[in-house]
């Protein structure tokens, strides 16, 4: 069971160690202050965005349950309406979203590649079947049900690699299910 809170001002509520808390430390017009430690505060959160006892949540852009991470639907659904980017800022954009979910996606960067030279100084934008190829398959990679196993502690894991002399992949499993992809 998973619970999970939203703290107004959550930025200014983290924990630090007793000896960090002078590297906090900022400046108003009313003198210098540090963030104490949270022991020494009460915490506030927002009871509407709180939830408790669930089977899973959603944090982060991910889908977090005992048995599993996955991509948060909300996500899925935005990639499957993404439009054709029409110019480089749009596919930085895609590729940055695309990006952040790389662990769930197989052989990332080889997917990626052709997009990413439209993203160069000094290159036309001109939109080409490869590059729609690509923006495809990481639409697909990202739609389909992405699922990733939570590693159990003190089991064995197991790396699969595959490399060339340019590229280097692996896949990190524990019990025949996949932790993470990794190129």
């Amino acid at each position: 069971m998973f619970s999970q809170f939203d703290l107004r001002m959550g930025y200014h509520q983290v924990g630090v160690s007793e000896e960090s808390i002078p590297l906090t430390t900022f400046q108003t017009r009313y003198g210098l202050y540090e963030f104490p430690t949270l022991r020494e505060q009460q915490l506030y959160a927002k009871f509407s965005k709180c939830h408790f006892w669930e089977k899973e949540v959603q944090c982060l852009g991910h889908a977090v349950s005992k048995q599993r991470i996955a991509v948060d639907p909300k996500k899925v659904v935005a990639v499957k309406e993404w439009k054709q980017p029409t110019n480089p800022s749009d596919v930085r954009i895609f590729l940055g979203l695309a990006g952040y979910y790389r662990r769930f996606i197989e052989k990332f960067p080889t997917i990626a590649v052709p997009m990413t030279m439209l993203t160069r100084k000094n290159v036309k934008f001109l939109w080409t079947d490869d590059y729609e190829r690509a923006l495809q398959e990481l639409k697909q990679q990202l739609t389909t049900t992405l699922v990733l196993t939570i590693p159990v502690q003190r089991e064995k894991l197991v790396v699969f690699t595959d490399a060339s002399g340019t590229r280097l992949g692996c896949v990190l499993m524990q019990h025949q299910k996949i932790v993470s992809y990794v190129s």
